[in-house]
C-alpha cells in the first residue's frame, strides 16, 4: 500500500425478528493504523442493502476526507458480485449504481 492508499473495511447488520438494519466501518491508513471508524442505523432493509450501505457510507466518507486511492475490504460475496456485475452493465439497484 503506497501513497495517499486508505483501508476501508465495513459490515452490516439486521436483527432477525425486526429487520432493523444497522451499518459499521472503520478506516485505516497505510500500515494498518486507525484512521476512524463509523456506526449507525440504517433502516429497516435487507442484509445485501445493509452492507452496500455500509459501502457506500465508507466510500463517502473517503471521498469527503479527500482521499483518492481506497483498497476496499468485504466479507459478503454478494456484495462485491453485485458491484463487479454492475461494472460491467447497469444495476436496477440504487446503491449498486452509487457505489460503482
Amino acid at each position: 500500500m503506497f501513497g495517499n492508499l486508505i483501508q476501508l473495511n465495513f459490515d452490516g447488520a439486521v436483527k432477525e425478528d425486526s429487520d432493523l438494519a444497522t451499518i459499521r466501518g472503520i478506516l485505516r491508513d497505510t500500515y494498518s493504523r486507525w484512521i476512524l471508524g463509523f456506526n449507525q442505523f440504517a433502516g429497516i432493509c435487507s442484509i445485501l442493502n445493509a452492507e452496500l450501505w455500509g459501502n457506500l457510507e465508507g466510500l463517502m466518507i473517503v471521498m469527503d476526507r479527500g482521499f483518492d486511492k481506497v483498497f476496499i475490504l468485504s466479507d459478503n460475496q454478494e456484495v462485491v458480485q453485485a458491484i463487479q456485475r454492475n461494472a460491467a452493465k447497469v444495476s436496477n439497484s440504487a446503491l449498486v449504481r452509487r457505489i460503482s
